[in-house]
């Protein structure tokens, strides 16, 4: 029951943390990793799971330029049609479920 309540508090703290990363990017509109990691006690991998988590639960919607290393706070629907991307201007195209990309730098647009 001790190791089951270990557990617990482990996962409710990853998801504080998760909720933490959410608040960063949505209040400031803009973070880079590096930032977030300090401020988050958390290292990049980390910092990329709970993106990719946020994304997945149609949470999080904006951007990240992996170039940069910064994350961006956008509406989705400012991001549905785009054509160009915002960082470079170049070609992105679908990259996944909810994920749009540019082919060029690599930036990647999260709908939800």
């Amino acid at each position: 029951m001790l190791l089951r309540g270990n557990k617990q508090a482990s996962i409710d703290a990853e998801n504080a943390r998760q909720r933490k990363l959410l608040d960063l990017v949505l209040t400031r509109g803009r973070i880079t990793i590096p930032e977030a990691t300090r401020e988050l006690g958390a290292t990049q991998e980390q910092v990329h799971q709970w993106l990719r988590n946020l994304v997945g639960m149609g949470i999080f919607s904006g951007y990240i330029n992996w170039d940069e290393g910064t994350l961006f706070s956008q509406e989705a629907e400012k991001l549905r049609g785009m054509e160009k991307c915002a960082s470079c201007g170049g070609q992105v195209s679908l990259a996944g479920k909810g994920i749009i990309k540019c082919e060029y730098c690599g930036t990647e647009y999260y709908l939800s």
